[in-house]
Protein backbone atom coordinates (compact mmCIF):
# COMPACT_ATOMS: atom_id res chain seq x y z
CA UNK A 1 0.00 0.00 0.00
CA UNK A 2 1.39 3.39 -1.00
CA UNK A 3 1.62 5.71 2.01
CA UNK A 4 4.15 8.10 0.47
CA UNK A 5 1.82 10.87 -0.84
CA UNK A 6 -0.07 11.14 2.44
CA UNK A 7 3.07 11.04 4.57
CA UNK A 8 4.83 13.66 2.42
CA UNK A 9 1.85 15.98 2.74
CA UNK A 10 1.67 15.36 6.50
CA UNK A 11 5.42 16.01 6.96
CA UNK A 12 5.20 19.26 5.00
CA UNK A 13 2.37 20.50 7.21
CA UNK A 14 4.16 19.57 10.43
CA UNK A 15 7.27 21.36 9.20
CA UNK A 16 5.32 24.53 8.34
CA UNK A 17 3.45 24.52 11.65
CA UNK A 18 6.75 24.17 13.51
CA UNK A 19 8.65 26.80 11.50
CA UNK A 20 5.97 29.48 11.00
CA UNK A 21 6.65 31.20 14.35
CA UNK A 22 10.33 31.53 13.39
CA UNK A 23 9.50 32.96 9.97
CA UNK A 24 6.90 35.49 11.11
CA UNK A 25 8.35 38.56 12.77
CA UNK A 26 5.02 40.03 13.87
CA UNK A 27 1.46 38.93 14.73
CA UNK A 28 0.16 39.88 11.28
CA UNK A 29 2.79 37.71 9.62
CA UNK A 30 1.89 34.81 11.89
CA UNK A 31 -1.79 35.29 11.03
CA UNK A 32 -0.94 35.02 7.33
CA UNK A 33 0.95 31.78 7.99
CA UNK A 34 -2.02 30.43 9.96
CA UNK A 35 -4.38 31.14 7.05
CA UNK A 36 -1.97 29.57 4.53
CA UNK A 37 -1.52 26.45 6.64
CA UNK A 38 -5.29 26.20 7.16
CA UNK A 39 -5.76 26.03 3.39
CA UNK A 40 -3.07 23.36 3.17
CA UNK A 41 -4.71 21.29 5.93
CA UNK A 42 -7.97 21.37 3.97
CA UNK A 43 -6.00 20.14 0.96
CA UNK A 44 -4.48 17.38 3.09
CA UNK A 45 -7.96 16.06 3.87
CA UNK A 46 -9.16 16.56 0.30
CA UNK A 47 -6.25 14.53 -1.09
CA UNK A 48 -5.58 11.95 1.63
CA UNK A 49 -9.03 10.44 2.06
CA UNK A 50 -9.53 9.82 -1.68
CA UNK A 51 -5.98 8.45 -1.80
CA UNK A 52 -6.81 5.72 0.72
CA UNK A 53 -10.08 4.89 -1.00
CA UNK A 54 -8.29 4.64 -4.33
CA UNK A 55 -5.73 2.32 -2.74
CA UNK A 56 -8.63 0.16 -1.59
CA UNK A 57 -10.14 0.03 -5.08
CA UNK A 58 -6.74 -0.58 -6.68
CA UNK A 59 -6.17 -3.60 -4.46
CA UNK A 60 -9.71 -5.00 -4.47
CA UNK A 61 -11.20 -4.19 -7.89
CA UNK A 62 -10.71 -4.88 -11.55
CA UNK A 63 -8.38 -2.20 -13.03
CA UNK A 64 -11.25 -0.73 -15.07
CA UNK A 65 -13.33 -0.27 -11.94
CA UNK A 66 -10.32 1.20 -10.11
CA UNK A 67 -9.86 3.78 -12.91
CA UNK A 68 -13.53 4.72 -12.64
CA UNK A 69 -13.22 5.06 -8.87
CA UNK A 70 -10.10 7.20 -9.29
CA UNK A 71 -11.99 9.50 -11.64
CA UNK A 72 -14.90 9.85 -9.23
CA UNK A 73 -12.61 10.39 -6.23
CA UNK A 74 -10.81 13.13 -8.16
CA UNK A 75 -14.00 15.16 -7.92
CA UNK A 76 -14.21 14.96 -4.12
CA UNK A 77 -14.23 18.55 -2.86
CA UNK A 78 -15.18 20.48 0.27
CA UNK A 79 -14.59 17.57 2.65
CA UNK A 80 -16.63 18.31 5.73
CA UNK A 81 -17.34 15.39 8.07
CA UNK A 82 -20.77 14.75 6.59
CA UNK A 83 -19.35 14.44 3.07
CA UNK A 84 -16.46 12.28 4.28
CA UNK A 85 -18.84 9.90 6.05
CA UNK A 86 -21.12 9.78 2.99
CA UNK A 87 -18.15 9.00 0.74
CA UNK A 88 -17.12 6.16 3.03
CA UNK A 89 -20.72 4.95 2.98
CA UNK A 90 -20.51 4.72 -0.81
CA UNK A 91 -17.88 2.04 -0.24
CA UNK A 92 -19.30 0.35 2.85
CA UNK A 93 -22.27 1.35 5.02
CA UNK A 94 -20.41 0.10 8.09
CA UNK A 95 -17.48 2.42 7.30
CA UNK A 96 -19.86 5.37 7.32
CA UNK A 97 -21.33 4.35 10.66
CA UNK A 98 -17.91 3.77 12.19
CA UNK A 99 -16.63 7.13 10.95
CA UNK A 100 -19.65 8.97 12.31
CA UNK A 101 -19.06 7.39 15.72
CA UNK A 102 -15.29 7.99 15.62
CA UNK A 103 -15.53 11.60 14.47
CA UNK A 104 -18.23 12.72 16.89
CA UNK A 105 -17.20 15.79 18.87
CA UNK A 106 -13.82 17.50 18.49
CA UNK A 107 -12.75 15.61 15.36
CA UNK A 108 -15.93 16.57 13.51
CA UNK A 109 -15.70 20.15 14.75
CA UNK A 110 -12.05 20.39 13.67
CA UNK A 111 -12.59 19.05 10.16
CA UNK A 112 -15.66 21.24 9.67
CA UNK A 113 -13.82 24.29 11.04
CA UNK A 114 -10.84 23.78 8.72
CA UNK A 115 -13.21 23.63 5.75
CA UNK A 116 -15.23 26.65 6.89
CA UNK A 117 -12.10 28.71 7.49
CA UNK A 118 -10.61 27.64 4.16
CA UNK A 119 -13.76 28.78 2.37
CA UNK A 120 -13.73 32.12 4.19
CA UNK A 121 -10.07 32.62 3.28
CA UNK A 122 -10.73 31.70 -0.36
CA UNK A 123 -13.50 34.31 -0.51
CA UNK A 124 -11.33 37.09 0.86
CA UNK A 125 -12.56 37.08 4.44
CA UNK A 126 -10.36 36.99 7.52
CA UNK A 127 -11.63 34.21 9.79
CA UNK A 128 -9.27 35.17 12.61
CA UNK A 129 -7.78 31.69 12.82
CA UNK A 130 -4.58 31.33 14.85
CA UNK A 131 -1.64 29.02 14.36
CA UNK A 132 -2.40 27.25 17.65
CA UNK A 133 -5.95 26.59 16.53
CA UNK A 134 -4.76 25.33 13.13
CA UNK A 135 -2.32 23.01 14.92
CA UNK A 136 -5.12 21.57 17.07
CA UNK A 137 -7.42 21.17 14.08
CA UNK A 138 -4.64 19.51 12.08
CA UNK A 139 -4.04 16.94 14.82
CA UNK A 140 -7.72 15.97 14.71
CA UNK A 141 -7.69 15.90 10.90
CA UNK A 142 -4.71 13.55 11.04
CA UNK A 143 -6.73 11.22 13.27
CA UNK A 144 -9.58 11.20 10.74
CA UNK A 145 -7.23 10.45 7.83
CA UNK A 146 -5.51 7.74 9.87
CA UNK A 147 -8.90 6.21 10.69
CA UNK A 148 -9.71 5.96 6.97
CA UNK A 149 -6.31 4.39 6.38
CA UNK A 150 -7.10 1.85 9.10
CA UNK A 151 -10.43 0.97 7.49
CA UNK A 152 -8.68 0.36 4.17
CA UNK A 153 -5.87 -1.68 5.70
CA UNK A 154 -8.36 -3.86 7.59
CA UNK A 155 -10.42 -4.39 4.43
CA UNK A 156 -7.44 -5.32 2.26
CA UNK A 157 -5.59 -7.57 4.71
Amino acid sequence: MNRVPVEQHRARLKFLIEKAPEWASDPEGLAHWARYICVLVAGFIEVSIPHWLFEYSRLKCDPRVARYVADRLGRFRNPNMERIAQLLGDFDADWQKRMEEFAEGQRKDSVDSILSNRNQIAHGRNPGITLNRVRTYFECCEEVVDFVEGLVIDATS
